[in-house]
């Protein structure tokens, strides 16, 4: 995994998540929203500002991420 030490994981490239049948390391994740809001740890920040954000915004984002 890259340089992680033993309590991290190195998270893979987001090149080809659309073709993804599912999200989170253990792919508990359905939909690439799903894996965002599951988000916990480094990603909790990221995930609160994903919730933060619009409809319209989170709707552009994730078509950017499904275009991938």
């Amino acid at each position: 995994q890259g340089l992680a030490r033993g309590s991290e994981m190195r998270t893979a490239p987001l090149w080809g998540l659309r073709t993804q049948p599912s999200f989170l390391l253990d792919g508990r994740a359905a939909t690439i929203e799903a894996a965002i809001e599951q988000h916990e740890g480094q990603g909790r920040a990221s995930r609160e500002r994903y919730l933060k954000l619009s409809n319209r915004e989170r709707q552009r984002l994730l078509d950017f991420l499904k275009s991938l």
